[in-house]
């Protein structure tokens, strides 16, 4: 049998398995859950010659899974990366549904259930075509919480190094694009401490906290450059007790953006320059930054990479994929750092991720598979 054939013969298990994976769905603070579903993930992949292994990330952290297939010494393997954790808890959906046989809704079923669903088959019509490609999975459990006091971020790095390339299997678009670079992420955190009083008694001795957050604010907002790919968001702001008295307290949390790590360090310099300056006598405010994930910069590395996709694609007719680059961040920037090329968003195809109305094209599982079997098939590693 031919790849079409073998992937013809397998849509029918490719979907059950797609939808058995989505119901194992939970968010990355469901530790038990969570791990559940990487035990199901590692019983499917040792079914298929993998030798696998689970590994602690942190305490509280769910489990990651590693695993690899045909790496004899120094082999450098192709690697498959991603999560399996969902921004929705246990409770928060009811059912997998599908819609006339062309979508299929559910949590995760977009973000990123069917990537991992590609990389499985992929190893498998490998295997059934004698084909020895050296492969490697790395699948975490807490990306959608941004890794936060995990140690996962760092072993995606220490476990891709060496490979031959990696594809992260995030989220594909509707127009079959594939991702050539993405942003970086981090929230800052403000926290003013003012003096409180009356404002018609005491208004003199009152050091109102919102105002010097607020001019704080002002200053930050001059910081975006979108030429640049820099923005500087501030998404959330609390403080004070009654409109009679003037607050002590408050609180701002900004979304961070850029481009490229150096960018990022700057923006940390000048964030902490701001807020190093009291603009009102008497207040003191302190800076937290959290959730960074790094850049997955666009390279020369990337940019090769991808013109190899485009030649496969039009090798086997497929329509030509599109190099994107995204403002949201990925686990790619940790690929990355190991030093070698990678591509994201190799997954299935849909829309509305992190919500109930996400859905995933079920015809896209069967067409991605097909473009990166052959790709593997032709690329000499």
């Amino acid at each position: 049998m031919n790849v079409n054939q073998l992937i013809n013969k397998h849509k029918g298990e490719m979907l059950q398995k797609w939808i058995s994976l989505i119901e194992k769905y939970g968010s990355a603070i469901e530790k038990n859950r969570m791990d559940g579903a990487a035990e199901y993930l590692k019983a499917l992949f040792e079914e298929e010659g993998f030798n696998c292994e689970l590994k602690e990330t942190g305490e509280d952290k769910p489990l990651a899974l590693i695993g690899v297939r045909d790496c004899a010494k120094n082999s450098r393997p192709v690697i498959f990366s991603g999560h399996y954790d969902t921004v929705f808890k246990c409770e928060e959906w009811s059912s997998v549904e599908m819609t006339e046989g062309e979508k299929l809704h559910g949590p995760g079923a977009l973000d990123m259930k069917g990537g991992i669903i590609i990389a499985l088959f992929v190893s498998r019509i490998l295997k059934e075509l004698n084909k020895d490609v050296p492969l490697k999975i790395i699948f975490v459990g807490d990306e959608e919480i941004g890794h936060a006091e995990s140690s996962a971020a760092q072993l995606i790095t220490d476990e891709a190094k060496g490979g031959a390339l990696a594809f992260n299997m995030e989220t594909g678009f509707m127009n079959n694009d594939v991702c050539v670079g993405r942003k970086g992420t981090a929230i800052a955190e403000i926290e003013v401490k003012g003096v409180r009083s009356h404002p018609g008694n005491a208004f003199e001795k009152g050091k109102n906290a919102i105002i010097e957050a607020c001019r704080k604010i002002c200053e930050m907002e001059k910081l975006t450059d979108l030429k640049e790919g820099i923005s500087v968001s501030v998404n959330t702001i609390s403080g004070g007790t009654a409109s009679n008295v003037i607050p002590d307290y408050c609180k701002v949390k900004a979304d961070l953006r850029f481009s490229s790590y150096d960018q990022y360090r700057q923006l940390k310099n000048r964030i902490e320059d701001i807020c190093s300056r009291n603009y009102i006598e008497g207040t003191e405010t302190n800076l937290d930054f959290q959730e960074a994930i790094m850049p997955f910069e666009c390279t020369e590395r990337e940019l090769a990479f991808y013109e190899e996709i485009k030649m496969t694609a039009e090798a086997i007719g497929h329509r030509i994929p599109g190099g994107h680059k995204r403002g949201g961040a990925s686990d790619a920037a940790y690929l990355q750092m190991a030093g070698i090329p990678v591509l994201c968003a190799m997954g299935v195809s849909g829309e509305n991720s992190h919500s109930k109305e996400e859905y995933a094209l079920i015809e896209s599982l069967a067409d991605r598979t097909e473009l990166l079997v052959h790709f593997l098939i032709n690329k000499a590693l």
